[in-house]
């Protein structure tokens, strides 16, 4: 079998692997197209392929209509080869973001176990502190040692007492102050 009937062979065989076979004209060159693709969509791409020739053989007189071609494929492998770059940082950018996200997520998820973790401890500490407030108030003994609970403060007669007390708020701060220090020293002598 000689080379141009191979050729046609090759050229069937493709044509039936083809799903479409498209004529369209170039520059008032026809070609038929064999594609999988859709008939507007390479109908689309003829156009703008002969669109760019017109326009470099226009820039350019001189330019034959197969330099002008040649022109043309390489400014539209330059630009897939930018699209290429462009779209392999994008990718590279994305995976980084989503190792990022997941990074965040981590130790959010993190923070949240350690905020309940503490959350338990303050409720036990709190529970403590209450069954403390509830039992009889001993005064605070040191082994070996009894300390008296402290005098009370004499005033000077005539004294304006409205700012010797604290305010009902403070005095109950004051006081959860005074019954937390007194449960971390009842907690340091257990020891």
């Amino acid at each position: 079998m000689g080379k141009a009937a191979e050729k046609a062979d090759e050229q069937e065989g493709a044509a039936v692997m083809a799903k479409n076979r498209i004529k369209i004209s170039i520059l008032g060159s026809d070609y038929i197209i064999a594609s999988e693709e859709e008939e507007n969509y390479v109908r689309q791409i003829a156009a703008e392929t002969e669109k760019r020739i017109a326009g470099i053989t226009r820039d350019n007189p001189r330019l034959s209509v197969t330099m002008a071609a040649v022109l043309a494929a390489l400014d539209y492998c330059d630009e897939a080869v930018k699209a290429t770059e462009s779209a392999d940082n994008l990718r590279s950018q994305i995976k980084d973001y989503l190792e990022d996200s997941s990074q965040a997520r981590m130790e959010a998820d993190e923070a949240r176990r350690e905020n309940e973790k503490l959350k338990k401890e303050v409720q036990t500490l709190r529970s403590r502190l209450e069954h403390q407030a509830a039992e009889p108030k001993k005064g605070a003994q040191v082994p070996g040692r009894t300390v008296a609970a402290p005098a009370p403060i004499s005033r000077p007669a005539g004294q304006n007492r409205a700012y010797s007390q604290p305010a009902p708020e403070q005095k109950e701060k004051s006081t959860l102050d005074q019954e937390i220090m007194e449960f971390f020293q009842s907690g340091e002598a257990e020891e």
